[in-house]
Order: C-alpha cells, then sequence, then structure tokens
C-alpha cells in the first residue's frame, strides 16, 4: 500500500470549538483502484459525539446537543441542567489531581466523606442527582493520594467515590464551571 499523501484539496470544517479535521489521499497508482481519502479528525477536548450512516455518507457529529434517543437536551430539560454525565477525566499532575466531571449541563450534586473503617479506606463520594452515564468506566486506577475512582447508580443519578489512598483523606476542592 502507498503512503499517504498530503490531498491536492483542502476540505475544511466549518468553524467550532470542537475538531480539527486533517485528510489525506491514499492511492496504489493504478487506474482500475477506486481513490482513497482519510479523515483524522482530531478533538479539542472530550465531547460527546456520535458516527452513523446515511446510504454512503457517514455523519460525524461532535459536541452535539443530541441526544442518543435523538432529542435535543435542551428540549429535555430547558432549565440547563445535565442529564447525561459524558466522561469523567482524571488528570495526575506534578501537585495534584484534578477529576473533572463532564456532563451536557450544570449537574445538581451534594457530597459527603466517609472516614477510614477496617479495610476500607477513607473516601469522598460525590452524588449527581438526576443523571445518567451508561458509557462511563466502573473503576479507574489512579495512583496517587487518590488510589481509585469508581462510578455507579444511586437514586436517580450517579455515585462517584474518590478513595484515598493513605489513612486520612486528601485535601479536595469541588468546583463547578460551565464549559
Amino acid at each position: 500500500m502507498a503512503t499517504p499523501k498530503e490531498y491536492s484539496r483542502k476540505i475544511d470544517l466549518p468553524e467550532n470549538n470542537y475538531a480539527e479535521l486533517k485528510t489525506s489521499f491514499i492511492s496504489e497508482g493504478r487506474a482500475d483502484e477506486p481513490s482513497i481519502t482519510h479523515f483524522e479528525f482530531t478533538l479539542k477536548g472530550t465531547y460527546p459525539y456520535t458516527v452513523t450512516r446515511q446510504g454512503n455518507d457517514v455523519v460525524v457529529l461532535i459536541g452535539s446537543e443530541k441526544g442518543e434517543a435523538g432529542a435535543t437536551a435542551k428540549a429535555k430539560n430547558k432549565a440547563g441542567m445535565a442529564t447525561t454525565v459524558y466522561d469523567l477525566d482524571v488528570q495526575t499532575l506534578p501537585d495534584k489531581t484534578l477529576v473533572v466531571i463532564q456532563a451536557d449541563g450544570k449537574l445538581e450534586y451534594s457530597h459527603d466523606v466517609l472516614p477510614k473503617r477496617g479495610t476500607l479506606p477513607p473516601r469522598l463520594y460525590i452524588d449527581l442527582k438526576n443523571v445518567e452515564g451508561r458509557k462511563l468506566l466502573k473503576e479507574q486506577e489512579v495512583g496517587t493520594s487518590l488510589a481509585r475512582v469508581r462510578v455507579g447508580k444511586h437514586d436517580s443519578g450517579l455515585r462517584v467515590v474518590l478513595d484515598s489512598s493513605m489513612d486520612t483523606l486528601f485535601e479536595y476542592r469541588i468546583e463547578q464551571k460551565n464549559l
């Protein structure tokens, strides 16, 4: 197979905050073979996306407000409150560990701390009300003062549990930002 060459015609995405597109033209150089174009999307962050096929077209919706059922999140929830948590991103930095909960709107939540008890570590839990997160990883090992993050269904929403790797709970701060 030939090495990809830059496509002779640049294809631009409409201006957006979600993704960038790079295209490459791939060809064996034989007239009897169809042309193949390689499309590479680079997401500028963690966003919900769907890929569907409509006839001969492949449709990629990135950062769309369309949910899995097809109704828009705003139509389902006019108050701007979240209905879906679509990512839980853990970032380990030299001086701290960030856990970013990304949702399709503002999160309603409560939190509390549980002390070490027997073999159970001290932990912080955050209850996210009236949201779902079916595609989230259920447990993620971290390996800093935060041993692991666990996610599970709780009441009408989700519970995020942050287990300490120490005998005491790590320092923490909870902030809600509208991105």
